[in-house]
């Protein structure tokens, strides 16, 4: 035994400690240290946890608004250019119909008027009868 433990063990006889209770003590003591370490280091691992849980939610955050402005970027693009494009062909077809009788079953049957909220004054064809031609739907006067 080292010279410090004799006079640990000194002053836990002075203090009214036998050898097995300083054992004890000793295990104690070294439970606790123990416990403290595990302690620490689960809470480093939470820190570490949470600090990578940050920062993968912060990347997840600005991957969905550079989706959310290439989306209103492609809106804008579809409003702006597609749809006039659109409008522009269902006229055609509409006045080529006029042009060619033939052609307005065919019209009527896949372009619906009802299907286009900006031409209010377009009522649906009525369904033809018998032995007659379809109506064509009529053009917005613009």
């Amino acid at each position: 035994m080292e010279p410090s433990d004799n006079m640990n063990h000194s002053q836990d006889a002075a203090n009214g400690h036998s050898h097995g209770e300083t054992s004890a003590i000793d295990s104690l003591r070294e439970s606790v240290q123990t416990l403290r370490s595990l302690f620490q280091a689960t809470l480093v691992a939470l820190v570490i946890l949470a600090g990578s849980l940050s920062i993968f939610l912060l990347r997840e955050v600005s991957l969905v608004r550079q989706q959310v402005r290439e989306l209103n970027q492609f809106a804008s693009t579809y409003e702006t250019t597609t749809v006039p494009m659109m409008r522009d062909f269902r006229y055609k077809l509409i006045e080529f119909a006029r042009l060619n009788p033939d052609f307005a079953p065919i019209l009527s049957k896949y372009f619906n008027p009802t299907n286009f909220s900006d031409s209010p004054k377009v009522m649906p064809a009525p369904e033809p009868r018998e032995g007659q031609a379809p109506r064509l739907p009529e053009l917005p006067e613009n």
